[in-house]
């Protein structure tokens, strides 16, 4: 049926440019979106690389050997905390200050009365001394209490955030966990859908090119072979975004990094 056959090919043909065009504003989109990540007004160019639509990621068995920043700002902020109520603590403590002081002056007059005028131009007569001051702030203790205590609250806050960012990462890493099983079990169902898809598609083309159905039945198991392709590398693609968030929530990205070539 030619009339009818092209019609529909020219109405397939429209709505996949209709998606070609939507992929291509989504591609500009996310590239202006790694432009302001990078703080780059030039984009480099980027190689395309068919290795992570190829390949999959290993469950990683080891341990973490990182620290995730937030974790880390937390327990440092604690500390922070800590320190400062140190310094109230110490700021009540007595001021202890050593001083001392010497000068000279002339004297023309000896012990037995003789005057000596020039000797007045001289220096003979030396004085020092030496002290020692302590100095405490009695009246400051009131204020110092207050801040005490209004830094042992911060601290106690402090703590709080602690303990909640170390409870959400590690419920963050839990997910991620799971979502890397997940992904690799798609994974390795995904080139069963792939294959199940082309011989259909294969078997469909024979039997369109022999007359036995339209066109709409070919093109269906087309769009059914390309979704599957579409679905096989996103699949690993996902599996490598789940590492990958992993390892970010584990602070250490060698989980990631080791598993890829150089």
């Amino acid at each position: 049926r030619p009339g009818v056959d092209s019609l529909k090919f020219k109405g397939e043909l429209s709505k996949a440019r209709t998606e070609l065009f939507k992929f291509e504003n989504l591609l500009e989109t996310q590239k202006h979106e790694l432009q302001e990540l990078l703080a780059s007004d030039v984009l480099p160019v980027i190689e395309a690389n068919a290795f992570f639509v190829g390949n999959l990621p290993a469950e990683p068995g080891a341990a973490a050997s990182g620290e995730h920043p937030r974790l880390a700002i937390a327990q440092l902020e604690v500390e922070a905390s800590q320190v400062r109520l140190k310094q109230i603590h110490r700021s009540w403590t007595p001021e202890i200050d050593v001083w001392g002081t010497a000068y000279a002056r002339g004297s023309g007059i000896r012990f037995d009365g003789t005057v000596e005028k020039a000797e007045g131009w001289t220096f003979s007569r030396y004085n020092y001394g030496i002290g020692l001051q302590v100095a405490f702030p009695i009246l400051d203790r009131p204020a110092i209490k207050l801040k005490s205590s209004q830094q042992e609250a911060s601290i106690r806050s402090s703590e709080s955030q602690l303990r909640h960012t170390r409870l959400a990462l590690n419920k963050e890493a839990a997910i991620a966990e799971q979502d890397l099983k997940t992904a690799l079990l798609i994974a390795g169902e995904a080139p069963v859908e792939y294959a199940a898809s082309e011989s259909a598609f294969e078997a469909l083309q024979t039997r369109y090119q022999a007359g036995l159905i339209d066109y709409s039945e070919l093109i269906l198991a087309q769009y059914d072979l390309l979704h599957a392709e579409a679905s096989l590398k996103n699949a690993h693609v996902s599996a490598w975004k789940s590492l990958l968030k992993l390892a970010v929530i584990s602070g250490d990205m060698n989980l990631f990094l080791n598993q890829i070539p150089n």
